[in-house]
């Protein structure tokens, strides 16, 4: 819904007079201001379907989000991602409606799946996406993926993606190209899968320094197969768990590879990860030669 509609059916709702005093800058009732913060922002998580960018554009706009606190990005992102992970429910009849008058084969199953994707996979990279929206929504079926077209579009308007143009093209195509490589339906994310798949098929080296080293360059080579040669991120807590190592270990165990040119790394920047710290994380791409 644009924001005057969300504004509309958030007035005019059971709760409509509690939103309007947080909207207008009332915390009465609340033992502190960002205790209200987290009531407002609850509320439009609700009626935007929890879309993150649509949230802070709209808290921004009310009395509350006028104070100098919710202008610092890591207490604003803090606020928006409880509301929108811990979210009791989120209003849906729009999506449904438009989905029933566009006789579509998607049922509600569908719908949910996607708004609860959405939520969590807002920022992740479209290969990550697409590789676990193919998992959860074979679910549903094994055939047809194109019976999903709608219910992507409905992810990439409340993750802020494209939905028409040559990006939604590229989304959607690798969506389909997914859908025929994946294996199971749901479960793991896609380093999970990358282990299994590592353990079936190892990447053949001739010589190795050790265990972290081999089956690291073994993820590492099917997550390339993956995502077609794009980058992909190795986050070295989750190997550490993933791989019975511990994290330093697998620094090293990657620095290896990098100077053997196996690996390389294309991005190292600091962001948040949903729901964690501030820490490292770095993108990587698959360099190291074919098997014959």
């Amino acid at each position: 819904m644009t924001d005057e509609n969300v504004l509309k059916n958030a007035f005019e709702a059971e709760n409509g007079p509690k939103f309007k005093r947080l909207w207008e800058g009332d915390i009465t009732g609340y033992e502190s201001a960002s205790e209200a913060d987290m009531a407002l922002c609850n509320i439009l998580s609700f009626w935007t379907c929890g879309s993150r960018e649509q949230i802070e554009r709209m808290f921004s706009r009310s009395s509350l989000g006028k104070r100098e606190k919710w202008k610092r990005e890591s207490y604003r992102d803090q606020v928006i991602e409880s509301a929108v992970v811990d979210a009791k429910g989120l209003y849906k009849p729009l999506l449904l409606n438009r989905l029933n008058q566009a006789n579509s084969p998607i049922k509600e199953q569908a719908v949910e799946m996607v708004c609860e994707l959405a939520q969590n996979l807002g920022r992740a990279p479209d290969w990550d996406a697409t590789f676990r929206l193919a998992r959860r929504l074979r679910r549903l079926t094994d055939r047809n993926p194109e019976q999903f077209q709608d219910a992507l579009r409905l992810f990439c308007e409340k993750t802020g993606r494209p939905t028409e143009g040559d990006r939604w093209e590229e989304f959607y195509t690798q969506f389909q190209v997914i859908w025929e490589k994946i294996e199971k339906a749901d479960g793991d994310d896609p380093v999970d899968w990358a282990i299994d798949k590592a353990k079936e098929t190892p990447y053949p080296l001739e010589k190795s320094p050790g265990r972290a080293y081999t089956e690291i360059a073994g993820l590492a080579w099917h997550l390339s197969k993956l995502t077609h040669g794009k980058p992909f991120f190795l986050g070295r807590d989750k190997l550490a768990r993933a791989l019975n190592g511990y994290p330093m270990l697998i620094t090293r165990a990657i620095q290896l590879l990098e100077l053997h040119k196996i690996l390389r790394c294309v991005k190292e920047e600091y962001k948040r990860p949903m729901g964690g710290k501030k820490g490292l994380c770095k993108e990587y791409v698959f360099i190291g030669q074919e098997p014959c």
